[in-house]
């Protein structure tokens, strides 16, 4: 599975191998859970 990530002005493709939960995700790309957004699209 493909995600995109955004922050700020860079975009960038990611590939999740495996099932990660969102907060592994974020801990794994050194972010905090409180300052971010997150938006599902369809």
């Amino acid at each position: 599975m493909t995600f995109k990530l955004t922050i700020k002005d860079k975009v960038e493709e990611r590939e999740l191998n495996g099932e990660l939960t969102i907060k592994e995700l974020l801990d794994d790309l050194d972010l905090s859970s409180e300052t971010i957004v997150t938006k599902k699209n369809g």
